[in-house]
């Protein structure tokens, strides 16, 4: 016989979605709202507070995302690009405009993170440089979107000295001298 306090039934779907255990967190959240239900349930002695209630209804919304995220993963190919992009340093980041010509990247070096970018051919990517420009500096950037053209780059920039926050938005156009900047 299944044991009737409610509030297990959250608990143990909390800790079955913190283990990525997602079905069997939705089989018991599915419990959780069907227990009532079930004979011998006494509301006195095996309810859940309203409190616990709103928190089952947004740990469900969880599990559903991380099902989704689980399906949709297991449908994606990982391939290393090898050591023209990566190296032993992190990197991470990547965007790639739509024209598929350019690879551009976030590399970190001694704590410092910068753009790096490589051209694609026919024979593949040649090896990673940093970007040309003054778009690169003693802060840290990160690449958040390109353009379809390859011609202007959004990203955001911490720590420069002015800022409104530890981070903010900038973004970039290509012009025969490299990339330049400005703040959104």
């Amino acid at each position: 016989v299944a044991p009737l306090y409610r509030p297990s039934y959250y608990y143990f779907a909390d800790y079955l979605y913190r283990k990525h255990q997602f079905i069997a967190a939705r089989a018991m959240i599915d419990t959780f709202r069907i227990i009532p239900l079930r004979q011998g349930y006494v509301e006195s002695e095996h309810k859940a507070s309203p409190k616990l209630i709103e928190k089952s209804e947004k740990l469900r919304i969880f599990i559903e995302a991380g099902l989704e995220d689980e399906l949709m993963s297991s449908e994606i190919h990982l391939e290393n690009l090898g050591n023209k992009i990566n190296s032993e340093l992190n990197e991470y980041w990547p965007g790639m405009p739509f024209d598929g010509k350019t690879f551009v990247f976030t590399r970190m070096l001694m704590g410092q993170e910068d753009f790096y970018y490589s051209p694609i051919s026919d024979s593949g990517f040649a090896k990673a440089r940093p970007v040309p420009g003054n778009i690169n500096t003693r802060e840290n950037e990160g690449t958040l979107s390109i353009s379809a053209d390859g011609t202007s780059l959004y990203f955001s920039r911490c720590n420069q000295p002015g800022d409104f926050g530890s981070c903010e938005i900038y973004y970039s156009d290509l012009s025969d001298r490299g990339w330049t900047y400005g703040i959104l």
